[in-house]
């Protein structure tokens, strides 16, 4: 999966980094890429669908959740 998010656009990696691994609200997420909330959440919503469909093209499951699921970053 990790090597996947090199793949994506950078937009879509920044947003999903942010809500997903920091677990940052859209709303601030789209703050800080100083885009619409709207925006923030195509973005995020593209990148999981992105990663969905590669997983799934290499025989990867997912079992109900999002990709990124249980990978956080550690705490420093």
């Amino acid at each position: 999966t990790l090597r996947l998010l090199g793949d994506l656009p950078l937009n879509w990696r920044r947003a999903l980094m942010l809500h997903e691994l920091e677990r940052i609200p859209v709303g601030d997420v789209a703050d800080v890429l100083q885009v619409e909330a709207t925006t923030a959440q195509l973005w995020i919503e593209s990148a999981n669908r992105y990663l969905e469909a590669r997983l799934a093209d290499a025989g990867f499951e997912l079992a109900g959740g999002r990709p990124l699921d249980g990978i956080r970053l550690a705490e420093q």
